[in-house]
C-alpha cells in the first residue's frame, strides 16, 4: 500500500518518520521545496522517495499518483500564518489551487484515503468547538481551511474516496529550516540559537506535540472502518501555561530567558478543544507532554 504525503515541513516528515517506524508500507513525499537535510534526520527517508514538484498542476499529480501506485493521500501542506499576514489574497489562491488539484487528480485515480490535516481555526466565534458546532471563522486562515474541508467533503461525495479531516491544535517539534506555525518557530529559535528572548507567547495555550498528530494520522490511514467522511479534534487535552514553558526552556538552555504576553489574550482560562470524539471514538490518547515535547526540539539541535 503506497501513501503520498503531500508537505515537507513539520508535520509531513513526522508522518513519513512514524511510517517507517511502523516499517508496514511504502510511502513518498511530494513537495515544492525540500530540505533533504531535514528530511533524513528526521525519518531517514531516502532521496527517491522524495519528489520534489510542484502538486498545484493536476495533470503532474495525476502521474505521479499512477506511477507510484498511490492508494491513500495525507495532505500536510498549506499556506501558514506568515503567508497570510504578508498577503492573505495570495495565500488564498495558492493554497486553494493546491487543494482544487488534489481533489481533480482523486477524481482521476482511485484513491481509497485522504486525510487532510486542517486547523481548530476554522471555529473562529464557535462557541462548542465541537465537531458538530457550526464553524465561524474570522481569519483568512481560518476561512481558506474550511474551504478546504468543503472540497474535500465534496470528493467523498462523489467519489469512492474516504476523507477524514483533522483539525489540529498548534502543533510544534523540531522545524525545518525557514518554516512552521509560529508557536512551533519561536521554541525552536530559543532550542537552536540560543536565543535569550521570545517575542511573544500566549499566557495559556495548547500545544500538540507532531508525534502525537502523526500517529493519529496514520492510524486513520490503517482505520477499516472509517466513515466515508469524518472530522476529527485534536489537541493535547489540556492547556499550558508560558510561565511553565519558560522554566523548562530556562532549564533546557541555562540561559534567563524573557518574554512578551500577548497583549490581545484576555487572562480568563482558556477552554481546550474538546476531543471527546478522538478519544471514545478513536481511542486517542496523546503520549507527549509539554516538558518531553520541548525536550524533543532541544535534543534535535544538540
Amino acid at each position: 500500500m503506497s501513501t503520498l504525503i503531500i508537505g515537507a515541513g513539520l508535520i509531513g516528515v513526522h508522518i513519513a518518520k512514524e511510517i517507517k517506524e511502523r516499517g508496514n508500507e511504502d510511502y513518498l513525499i511530494l513537495a515544492h521545496k525540500v530540505d533533504f537535510n531535514y528530511i533524513k534526520k528526521i525519518s531517514n527517508t531516502s532521496v527517491s522517495q522524495v519528489i520534489e514538484h510542484d502538486a498545484s498542476n493536476s495533470e503532474n499529480l495525476s502521474r505521479i499518483i499512477k506511477d507510484h501506485g498511490i492508494q491513500n493521500i495525507i495532505i500536510a501542506a498549506g499556506s501558514l500564518h506568515p503567508a497570510f499576514k504578508k498577503h492573505p489574497g495570495a495565500a488564498i489562491l495558492n493554497e486553494s489551487r493546491l487543494m482544487l488539484s488534489i481533489f481533480a487528480a482523486c477524481n482521476k485515480s482511485k484513491i481509497n484515503k485522504v486525510v487532510y490535516i486542517s486547523t481548530l481555526g476554522v471555529y473562529g466565534t464557535s462557541s462548542e468547538r465541537d465537531e458538530e458546532t457550526f464553524p465561524l471563522p474570522v481569519s483568512p486562515y481560518g476561512f481558506t481551511k474550511l474551504y478546504n474541508e468543503q472540497v474535500f467533503e465534496s470528493l467523498a461525495k462523489e467519489t469512492e474516496t474516504t476523507v477524514v479531516v483533522i483539525r489540529s491544535t498548534g502543533t510544534i517539534g523540531p522545524n525545518p529550516e525557514g518554516s512552521g506555525n509560529w508557536m512551533s518557530t519561536g521554541l525552536n529559535n530559543i532550542l537552536k540559537l540560543k536565543k535569550n528572548t521570545i517575542p511573544t507567547l500566549s499566557r495559556e495555550a495548547e500545544y500538540l506535540d507532531v508525534r502525537d498528530l502523526s500517529s493519529f494520522v496514520i492510524d486513520r490511514i490503517h482505520d477499516k472502518n472509517s466513515p466515508k467522511f469524518d472530522v476529527i479534534n485534536l489537541g493535547p487535552g489540556y492547556t499550558a501555561y508560558a510561565n511553565e514553558i519558560i522554566a523548562e526552556l530556562r532549564e533546557l538552555t541555562g540561559q534567563s530567558i524573557k518574554y512578551t504576553e500577548e497583549k490581545f489574550q484576555d487572562h480568563n482560562s482558556v477552554v481546550t478543544l474538546p476531543i471527546k470524539k478522538a478519544k471514545e471514538k478513536y481511542r486517542y490518547s496523546p503520549k507527549y507532554n509539554i516538558k518531553q515535547t520541548l525536550s524533543y526540539i532541544s535534543d534535535f539541535y544538540d
